[in-house]
């Protein structure tokens, strides 16, 4: 079980600004230590956020008494980089659009293109990859018509990030990985060292764990030098991996603590929480199964104490799997059973939740109509009031069956197990309660099943071709065809069909976005995406973006030139 794939290198430290920095930052003129303190603010933010913004209300003051708008925007974008790294996008996104505004005025392209890095840096943090992805190809356009190395590299290592790790398509990650790395010019240490580790972690999943160890040696070293400890944990962490999958515990097991005292030094949480996971499962590895539980134990007490409900889910499969290896069945069902209520009471919470999100949007959706509209819709309006209060009905009378199946199931339970006395009758009662290996070979199969699916239709870019039917790929693969499409609905929570189309108009988008000149007509875009006609692609384009193709074409140049 891993809990984390990375250490979120956010704390809550109440450390000042380094007296490295200070002491430098003095000798400079204003104008210079403003900048100075522009480029630690990054590295500071994900390692220091106390320090990170002292530096901006720092900068923020100098420019009263030095103004220049090239520092103002830098300073602006700064601020919006701290608070991305403290979670507050609302307020990313305001100081981000405050230094696009002031830049318009100056239209400087190179500036364009690194405020499209973070409007892109924004989106991935809020898990809209695709989105993240279009301004990063966007920035790379620009900082390659602006001759920008570092910007260019900045841009590519984001968009190999995201094959890596939203995608899972490393051997893709890799080449936008390495294009950054050749160019050898990245602007902070923080973007090298983000750099050393994602090309670590896509060297690891393609077989090169030597080139994968030299990533995550270089990451910590450079960690160490500029004292940006919570990336130290985090390559350290990597490095451990990397011993541990070799099956050099030892060293694993020193890599994970050295990591450990990181994080509990700077109150990384989720780095102890990740730290404890990984020595768990090497406990597990070498037999020492009840130290293994006390860490468990630990991660559980961590996951009530910060209300983690993922993290009480994980440390609870896992303590299953302990007791099972001890051969204590008895406390394997009590945590069994510990977990069982846990996922009723999130499934729960879950449709109360949306019933109150339905009351909401419906009293705002009155609220607003109350105002706009006159006497002669009232009648439609207790249609819909009457139709929520069906709806509303409808989910209770669902949550109370629910319910009442859940008594009438843990009741049934209870009178199985009491009413078997012979001992190994009743371990094989107790064995089916608990999660076991066809389950979690059947999603091991499942996984396999779309993966081959995803390298044929999308790796293979066949998905591009305008004759291709669910058959044709059936065929190709030697899959059924409702494996197809059950392994798509389960993996990307859609039809083949949207599936497809999801990726035609994402490859639509990019065919727009590299044509800056405007070379292409709408008609070859849509014929080079895999749509037969032109209606199609109009039709599909708007569903999906919500603009059609000319529009989207247009606020790109747009955006691309300045123009508002």
């Amino acid at each position: 079980m891993v809990f984390f794939c990375v250490i979120p290198t956010t704390v809550n430290s109440n450390n000042a600004i380094p007296d490295s920095i200070v002491a430098k930052a003095v000798l400079l003129p204003a104008h210079e230590r403003i900048d100075y303190y522009n480029n630690k603010i990054y590295d500071y933010s994900r390692n220091n956020p106390e320090a990170a913004r002292m530096l901006i209300d720092s900068v923020f003051r100098l420019l009263k008494t030095h103004p220049d708008p090239d520092d103002e925007i830098s300073a602006l974008r700064g601020a919006g980089i701290y608070h991305l790294q403290c979670n507050r996008f609302d307020s990313a996104f305001y100081y981000v659009r405050q230094a696009e505004k002031l830049n318009t005025e100056n239209n400087d392209l190179l500036k364009i293109a690194g405020i499209m890095i973070d409007y892109g840096n924004i989106y991935i943090a809020m898990g809209a990859a695709d989105s993240a992805l279009m301004y990063y190809h966007a920035a790379d356009s620009m900082a390659t018509i602006s001759q920008n190395l570092i910007l260019r590299g900045v841009a590519l290592m984001n968009i190999g990030g995201i094959y890596q790790k939203h995608k899972a398509d490393y051997e893709k990650a890799l080449v936008y990985l390495e294009d950054s790395y050749n160019l050898g010019s990245l602007a902070t240490p923080l973007n090298q060292i983000s750099l050393f580790q994602k090309l670590g972690i896509c060297y690891r999943h393609t077989g090169n764990d030597s080139l994968a160890l030299q990533m995550a040696q270089q990451a910590y070293n450079l960690a160490m030098r500029e004292n940006l400890m919570g990336d130290a944990a985090a390559a350290i962490n990597s490095m451990g991996q990397i011993y541990k999958k070799h099956g050099d515990y030892e060293k694993a097991t020193e890599a994970f603590e050295e990591a450990r005292d990181i994080a509990i030094g700077l109150n990384i949480i989720n780095g102890i929480i990740f730290t404890n996971g990984n020595l768990s499962q090497i406990y597990y590895e070498t037999g020492r199964y009840q130290a293994g539980l006390e860490l468990l134990r630990q991660i559980l007490s961590i996951s009530f104490e910060h209300n983690l409900t993922t993290i009480r889910i994980n440390a609870y499969e896992e303590m299953i799997r302990f007791y099972k290896k001890l051969g204590d069945f008895e406390e394997a069902l009590a945590v069994t059973e510990s977990l069982n209520a846990l996922h009723d009471s999130i499934a729960i919470t879950e449709t109360d939740n949306k019933i109150a999100e339905l009351e909401t949007r419906y009293q705002s959706k009155i609220n607003k109509e109350t105002i706009a509209q006159q006497n002669t819709q009232l009648k439609h309006d207790r249609m819909l009031i009457g139709s929520l209060a069906f709806v509303v009905c409808v989910v209770v009378l669902s949550l109370f069956i629910i319910l009442k199946l859940f008594l009438q199931k843990n009741t049934s339970l209870k009178k199985l197990v009491s009413a078997h006395s012979d001992l190994t009758h009743k371990n094989a009662q107790i064995m089916k309660l608990l999660p076991c290996q066809p389950a979690h070979k059947k999603r091991e199969d499942t996984n396999h099943i779309f993966t081959k699916i995803y390298t044929y239709l999308i790796a293979d870019q066949h998905y591009l071709e305008q004759t291709l039917t669910l058959e044709a790929v059936a065929t190709k693969t030697g899959i059924n065809r409702e494996y197809i499409r059950s392994s798509i609905k389960n993996e990307e929570k859609c039809s083949f069909k949207s599936f497809i189309n999801n990726h035609r108009i994402d490859y639509a988008k990019k065919l727009i976005m590299e044509d800056f000149y405007g070379n292409q007509s709408i008609e070859e875009v849509a014929q080079k995406s895999g749509f037969s006609s032109r209606t199609s692609f109009y039709r599909t384009f708007k569903e999906i973006t919500g603009f059609t193709p000319a529009y989207y074409k247009s606020h790109i140049q747009k955006q691309a030139t300045g123009i508002n």
